[in-house]
């Protein structure tokens, strides 16, 4: 049990590290351009949106979480995406939403766009 924890927390690391490094390709050009962009089928948008969520909410990836709401752009993407006339991809949207209200250190380019 101990060890599937120690094998589970040092996974994350090295996922959290390599998605630190690779940023920008993998959430900005693949996630944000590609995968949740209004050219994007329902599923890939949902689907990217529900693993969105999940990398943004690991406490092990909380520098990725605080470059990825720290962008005005990120937040119009999700407020666009908040728009969609999908129900499920809104409830999705709403969930990475929260994220950028929750932060307590707001960049001023967010803060206005709020």
């Amino acid at each position: 049990d101990t060890a599937y924890e120690e094998y589970k927390q040092q996974m994350e690391g090295i996922a959290a590290e390599f998605l630190e490094r690779t940023y920008d390709p993998i959430i900005m050009d693949r996630m944000n351009h590609k995968c949740i962009s209004s050219n994007a089928n329902y599923m890939t948008r949902r689907m990217s949106l529900q693993l969105l969520s999940t990398i943004l909410l690991n406490r092990s990836n909380f520098n990725v979480m605080m470059k990825y709401i720290s962008s005005s752009q990120n937040l119009v993407t999700i407020l666009c995406l908040l728009r969609d006339p999908s129900p499920h991809i809104t409830l999705d949207a709403f969930q990475v939403f929260k994220i950028f209200v929750a932060n307590p250190g707001k960049p001023p380019e967010v803060v206005k766009i709020l």
